[in-house]
């Protein structure tokens, strides 16, 4: 899997990405939008699937826009993250998650990663996968 952001959107794609690595075992990669020319275009075919997070404003949603039309024509599969009234993007998407539009930009991914988690959790549990004792892990804390 691929996962695509721009500006603050590209951070919650990262940390999606890391989780499935972790969580599920599917391999992921998470790249900004505006590096989508300068390597990942070059990873599409249609066996692969990329989820693309919006963002809220104006300017940065219409680049994210020409960068879901440069996927979706190499890929079957685009999971798209869109907010309320981004119909443009929200029709591109083979699977759309539909989220609220919040009052500051900065807070949007805050809405999304709920339902991220859940999808992580769900997708890894339908792989059999040991959801709360994840392989290879190192833990954190150490002890002297």
């Amino acid at each position: 899997m691929i996962f695509l952001g721009r500006e603050i959107s590209y951070p919650l794609a990262a940390e999606v990405a890391l989780k499935f690595n972790e969580i599920s075992y599917i391999f992921s990669l998470a790249y900004p939008t505006g590096e989508l020319k300068h390597g990942p275009l070059a990873l599409l075919d249609q066996s692969t699937t990329v989820m693309l997070f919006s963002h809220q404003d104006q300017q940065i949603y219409q680049k994210i826009l020409i960068a879901a039309q440069e996927v979706r024509a190499r890929v079957e599969s685009l999971v798209v993250c869109a907010y309320e009234g981004q119909h443009e993007l929200i029709a591109l998407g083979t699977m759309v998650f539909l989220l609220p539009r919040s009052s500051d930009t900065l807070l949007g991914p805050m809405v999304a990663i709920g339902v991220l988690q859940y999808l992580i959790c769900m997708t890894a549990d339908q792989l059999k996968r040991p959801i709360d004792k994840p392989r290879h892990l190192a833990k954190s804390v150490t002890v002297e």
